[in-house]
């Protein structure tokens, strides 16, 4: 066998292995129904937290995707964008579904 080519095949392997990225993690998305049990409007903040600025409130019963989790915060887009804010939420009033 030629060294030159087994070199020249061994480093052109390495070179491609190492420019091969992992592909991005799957991003899991859920339909979910607001489910206040105080029956009132659950606030949407723009951050994760109960001292961040509220941005508006979703009604029981609106419909929105949640796209991320933090602690028991989820981040949620509406269905709807004319009755939906896009926010924070505290995702023990929401009931979801995959």
């Amino acid at each position: 066998m030629n060294p030159v080519l087994t070199t020249t095949a061994l480093i052109t392997a390495l070179a491609l292995i190492g420019s091969v990225k992992p592909a991005p993690a799957a991003q899991t998305s859920y339909v979910c129904i607001v489910a206040d049990p105080t029956d009132t409007p659950l606030n949407v903040r723009a951050q994760p937290n109960s001292k961040s600025k509220i941005l508006g409130a979703l009604a029981n019963d609106t419909k929105v995707v949640s796209t991320a989790r933090d602690g028991k915060w989820s981040y949620v887009l509406p269905l709807d964008s004319v009755t939906g804010k896009k926010g924070w939420v505290f995702g023990e009033y929401l009931h979801c579904t995959m």
